[in-house]
């Protein structure tokens, strides 16, 4: 954010794009002199059918997720990219379910916690970015912020996130999962609350305060979800829970934008409905960014809930003292 306003600020936007590349070039580099090749014995057949399903799936009800708030959910351009989509990943889970090697393996998420874990890491991660997405126009359409400002004032949150990382990675593997993703997503949703009282005349620094604060309870979500999602995972399905994985977060980001976006327009046009004067005008937009704050929180909150259901011994390979169980007779058969 604060690098990116900068661009956005004294060059031009179009310069964000370009932010990637030297940590592109960085990446390639340290990859190739750092990492271990590693190759499966058996990779498997392309999968064809898996392959155009899920990019036609993804690639419509993503584009009619972007364009819903704006042009109405019951607009042709909008519901005939949803209804592909859907019928995409309709025709993907039979596929993916009747073939040998499919390019999805959805039958990890037949483990508890591998999809408990991405049922919170779906509802914490739409809220998450649909918040992030909400607070640059918060602060610059309504407070008159430059992008530069706005991205100094956001840019807390991840110096806070950076640091409880550190301290719930190491709190994870003796406390587990369960107790930091609770404490974590319900202080997120608390600490949200607070945004329903920022105004006009709120500084800089009192909202970044709440961001950074945001941050540190960000930090107490992340590392654990991601370390329970793969607990039971084994070695051979990494790649392909990763991929289950990223494709959920991707989604669930897009959702969260749109929801809210969506929330932030019909609450605008409800609320300013009858405002005769630009001070009601400013006022009924700052009431819509409220209300749409209040819904991430509550969005935040159903992920706290979510991970109410989350079991610390469904995760008890990724913590620290482990003790493998004992194979069964009949495992010893047929491995032998």
């Amino acid at each position: 954010p604060l690098v990116g306003g900068w661009f956005v600020t004294n060059h031009s936007w179009q310069w964000i794009f370009f932010l990637n590349v030297p940590i592109g070039i960085a990446a390639f580099v340290l990859g190739a002199i750092g990492l271990r090749e590693h190759k499966e014995p058996a990779a498997g057949r392309f999968d064809v059918a898996g392959f155009v399903l899920s990019g036609v799936g993804l690639a419509t009800v993503l584009f009619a997720l972007s364009r819903g708030p704006s042009d109405g959910w019951g607009a042709p351009v909008v519901l005939i990219p949803a209804i592909v989509g859907a019928l995409a990943f309709v025709a993907l889970v039979w596929v993916e379910t009747h073939i040998d090697e499919p390019m999805l393996a959805l039958r990890l998420l037949n483990q508890r916690m591998f999809r408990r874990a991405n049922i919170v890491t779906m509802l914490a991660f739409s809220s998450f970015v649909g918040l992030l997405f909400l607070m640059p126009l918060f602060l610059q359409e309504l407070l008159g912020m430059t992008a530069f400002e706005s991205g100094l004032v956001v840019f807390p949150q991840a110096i806070g996130i950076v640091i409880t990382s550190q301290l719930s990675g190491r709190l994870y593997h003796t406390v587990g999962p369960r107790r930091l993703l609770v404490f974590g997503l319900v202080s997120i949703s608390i600490v949200s609350l607070a945004l329903l009282f920022v105004g006009f005349d709120t500084s800089m620094w009192t909202i970044g305060l709440i961001m950074f604060v945001r941050g540190l309870a960000l930090g107490f979500v992340f590392v654990p979800i991601q370390a329970a999602a793969y607990a039971n995972i084994e070695a051979s399905d990494t790649g392909r829970a990763s991929a289950i994985y990223a494709a959920l977060r991707q989604f669930a980001a897009s959702l969260g934008v749109a929801l809210l976006a969506t929330v932030l327009i019909e609450a605008t046009s409800r609320i300013s409905e009858g405002a005769s004067t630009e001070a009601q005008v400013r006022d009924a937009s700052l009431d819509a960014f409220h209300f749409s704050f209040f819904v991430g929180s509550l969005l935040v909150l159903a992920a706290g809930a979510a991970a109410m259901m989350i079991r610390d011994s469904d995760a008890a390979r990724s913590m620290r003292g482990y003790v493998a169980p004992e194979p069964t007779p009949e495992e010893i058969v047929g491995v032998e």
